[in-house]
């Protein structure tokens, strides 16, 4: 009994001895884990210099309600389409790209203030738009043309030909 008990006890010291060989060869490097980029767009409601922070609402996409974001701007914050923070104002239509902090907090990334062109006026009817100032020599009738009971058959043809060949 005392052999057997001897014997496990070399077996459980070797393997042992061979874990921590192991052990050491394997060095376990510290993972840097960065917090993915996320995008978001929406206008902007409140904008506070004194705190570089901006909160914008936004259509939340699971729920179909309005939400609001605060996000933090840095020095890191690159700005397009506008030249600094103190540029954008209440009512502005910006997208963002951002972090989230471990803390809790929204870390701008990148600030874009959206443009939205504007349409010209237009000067005048549509068809001076689209024709210029061309006039068409057209009367303009809000009746349907008389059929005559010879041109019906011939007509409920040509619909049923032009139905047939479009796939209908």
């Amino acid at each position: 009994m005392r052999r057997g008990f001897l014997i496990l006890a070399l077996a459980m010291a070797a393997f042992l001895a061979a874990a921590l060989c192991i052990a050491e060869e394997i060095q376990v490097s510290p993972v840097s884990v960065e917090p993915a980029e996320q995008w978001l767009w929406g206008e902007v409601t409140l904008v506070k210099p004194g705190d570089r922070t901006i909160t914008v609402k936004y259509a939340d996409a699971e729920t179909d309600k309005d939400m609001k974001m605060t996000f933090s701007v840095d020095d890191n914050t690159k700005f397009e389409n506008v030249n600094s923070f103190d540029e954008i104002k209440p009512g502005d239509s910006v997208s963002f790209t951002y972090i989230s902090a471990a803390e809790g907090k929204n870390i701008a990334k990148t600030v874009n203030l959206e443009k939205i062109d504007e349409a010209p006026a237009a000067s005048g009817s549509p068809v001076e738009e689209v024709f210029g100032e061309q006039q068409l020599d057209m009367p303009v009738s809000s009746t349907t043309p008389d059929i005559t009971q010879e041109q019906a058959p011939v007509l409920e043809q040509q619909a049923i030909s032009n139905s047939v060949d479009s796939g209908k």
